[in-house]
């Protein structure tokens, strides 16, 4: 299990007991694990550095050298052991089976993408989820990459998931979406779903579903067609990630805590689910109905205490609104006899956000070089996708009226479009403001 701030620990009797894996990292802050089917570990963390153990983490090396520091939000392994990193806006990369000693970037055109989530089905399809552009899909283990979003209503997307068939679903925050490849569109597929904000999706079996959101846990027993909530014994409803262990249950990680499922005897189950109608089977391309299945309930214990983790903090608001940007001055100054504009900035719908937003959390890892940082991160970007500021000392919501940053007078010689990402440091949502245009820079004799 990856923890931001613990590292990797490692339960070898399923949950009871956890001891730390993190040996040779030199950062904590692990964003993202996968295990390729030789056993082998990877570990991608906040300072964009990839980590490999062949020992079930006793020990950890680097791979490659990192040519980014965006932190690894993703990792996912092909049938050939490809490793195919998500790097945020520094985009897609792709490690060849066997190497440890370079990146390869799949293709250009994902570089400025700020890519969060990965998904690779039976047939070798690689889908990357973006940060506000939606989702690219491979079909030449990356050399390629088309975007696929007619359908989408929201094209921010937090997580894939596939069935038996390799049908792709993609968890938003406007709900599940299905994949009709004949048509190259999404279906929505979400009944049910109560709160639509989806944060992690797996499969559990066929036509089984599986979906982590604010609200807690949701289940599909027919292809995603609809959901019910499955919350009982769940103290902590802010699920940020699933995984299906080798045991067949379901791990739950949240906020505060790790929570395990509780699966009775599938010989005796408490009930059993229906057979998924006709419609839902053609819609999901499935040749066959699946047999009926016997899908015991799911009941919830807290296996993983508080340790370590950052404290418990109130969730954001599910309403707020995207920042509104607005630009307010410049003025130029020479350090070291190199003239720096410097742009003002102003957030005029700062008012809507709650200040306990920018109070710190405990147990959170430092932002920038500040320890003790605020919950919430102001990042600043330019047309390219390149960070021109990260704020992280913001306490209260009036202090967005006064963001700015700072670039060389040779760059600011023509008009510039900006815009800024709020980010949730604790609970990892973000809003995003609109492109707002600065002018270019003009001596005025």
């Amino acid at each position: 299990m990856a923890h931001h701030g613990v590292g990797v620990v490692r339960s070898t009797d399923n949950g009871n007991n956890w001891l730390d894996a993190s040996r040779g990292m030199t950062d904590p802050n692990v964003w993202s694990l996968a295990l390729n089917s030789n056993g082998e570990l990877f570990a991608g963390n906040s300072q964009g550095v990839v980590l490999h153990s062949g020992d079930n983490g006793g020990n950890w090396q680097q791979v490659g050298e990192s040519d980014s520091n965006h932190p690894i939000f993703d990792l996912a392994i092909n049938r050939s052991g490809d490793l195919f990193v998500a790097a945020g806006n520094a985009g897609v990369f792709r490690i060849y089976k066997g190497s440890v000693k370079h990146w390869m970037r799949t293709r250009i055109q994902l570089a400025n993408s700020d890519v969060r989530a990965l998904g690779i089905n039976h047939n070798g399809d690689i889908f990357a989820g973006t940060f506000g552009e939606g989702v690219f899909r491979s079909t030449d283990n990356g050399e390629s990459w088309t975007a696929v979003n007619d359908g989408l209503t929201s094209l921010r997307i937090a997580a894939f998931a596939f069935n038996p068939r390799g049908v792709a679903f993609a968890g938003t925050p406007d709900g599940v979406f299905r994949y009709h490849y004949r048509n190259s569109t999404w279906i929505r597929a979400d009944s049910g779903l109560t709160n639509s904000d989806v944060t992690v999706l797996i499969n559990y079996d066929m036509g089984h579903f599986f979906a982590g959101t604010g609200s807690g846990v949701f289940r599909s027993t027919d292809y995603g067609r609809s959901w019910s909530e499955l919350n009982t014994g769940l103290s902590n409803v802010a699920v940020y990630s699933l995984v299906l262990g080798f045991d067949g249950q379901i791990y739950a990680g949240t906020t505060s805590a790790l929570f395990r499922s509780t699966i009775p005897d599938a010989a005796q189950p408490e009930h059993a689910e229906a057979r998924p109608t006709d419609e839902s089977i053609r819609q999901t391309r499935e040749d066959a109905a699946p047999p009926t299945s016997k899908t015991p309930r799911l009941s919830i214990s807290k296996i993983l205490e508080q340790a370590k983790l950052p404290e418990a903090a109130p969730l954001a608001p599910g309403n707020l609104p995207n920042p509104v940007v607005e630009y307010k001055s410049y003025q130029s100054r020479k350090i070291n006899g190199q003239e720096i504009v410097k742009y003002n900035l102003s957030v005029s719908n700062c008012g809507q956000y709650p200040n306990f937003l920018f109070e710190p959390v405990p147990g959170l890892p430092p932002c920038g070089n500040i320890p003790n940082a605020s919950r919430i991160m102001v990042e600043i970007f330019d047309w390219n996708r390149n960070r021109l500021n990260l704020l992280c000392n913001i306490t209260t919501t009036k202090e967005l009226e006064r963001i700015w940053f700072e670039i060389d007078r040779s760059l600011a010689r023509t008009e510039q479009k900006v815009r800024i990402v709020l980010t949730d440091r604790w609970s990892h949502k973000a809003w995003e403001s609109a492109w707002v245009k600065v002018p270019k820079y003009q001596v005025i004799d």
